[in-house]
């Protein structure tokens, strides 16, 4: 079953607006084997740019609507009586994140409605400007230093000392009186000391070691 018709057109207009899509399979359409559900129009530079955001968007919102379905034709049928025995079904509006790597595009994803947002690749500096755009219009996620980080373990230690004070700050601004952290980071989580937060997690890949830019910490990032 297809889903994410109009976000697919969006990421396709919004990158490039000489981008055209026309859809042949519609949003709640289904469709079977190898099939043309739409066909795009435009200068390939901003096709191949918009493809991976537009595609990861309608991968996934098509799994949950054919999974959706088949929970509805399960229970096809099934009496009222057992139905109204059930939790009732509302609404919901799903959290909406957006990754920038520079400040400029704050402003961009608040207006277009991002509930949380990720700060990559950003200088230690320029977090807690961001946090202070962005004001508590949306959650923040400090995703990463840039990857001039250094590679020696003291090196990191000054690094994400300095990290961490920029984080606290951050925090006291906001108001927010011994926060959880979550992070994805394994040099916040590592090197930040966080004392002032009331709990860290840490979220990692199995595969995170694989990665080529990661192979140059890896030393550092082990310990």
């Amino acid at each position: 079953m297809l889903s994410g018709e109009d976000i697919f057109t969006a990421a396709m207009s919004l990158t490039d607006p000489a981008i055209r899509t026309h859809f042949v399979v519609h949003d709640a359409e289904t469709f079977t084997g190898p099939t043309v559900l739409a066909t795009i129009e435009g200068p390939a530079q901003g096709v191949l740019q918009a493809e991976r955001v537009a595609l990861n968007f309608v991968q996934r919102m098509s799994g949950i609507a054919t999974l959706t379905a088949q929970y509805v034709a399960a229970v096809a049928g099934t009496s009222r009586k057992l139905c109204k025995r059930c939790a009732p079904v509302s609404p919901t509006r799903r959290n909406v994140e957006v990754e920038v790597d520079r400040p400029e595009q704050i402003e961009t994803v608040l207006a277009a409605g991002a509930d949380t947002i990720l700060l990559d690749n950003f200088s230690t500096a320029q977090p807690a400007s961001a946090v202070a755009q962005i004001a508590g219009r949306a959650l923040v996620e400090p995703r990463r230093l840039r990857r001039r980080d250094p590679t020696s373990v003291r090196a990191l230690e000054r690094v994400y000392d300095a990290y961490d004070r920029i984080l606290e700050g951050a925090a006291a601004n906001l108001g927010a009186d011994r926060p959880a952290v979550i992070t994805t980071s394994p040099f916040v989580a590592g090197f930040s000391p966080l004392r002032w937060a009331g709990g860290v997690t840490f979220f990692a890949w199995d595969d995170w070691p694989s990665g080529l830019p990661v192979r140059r910490w890896w030393t550092a990032s082990r310990r």
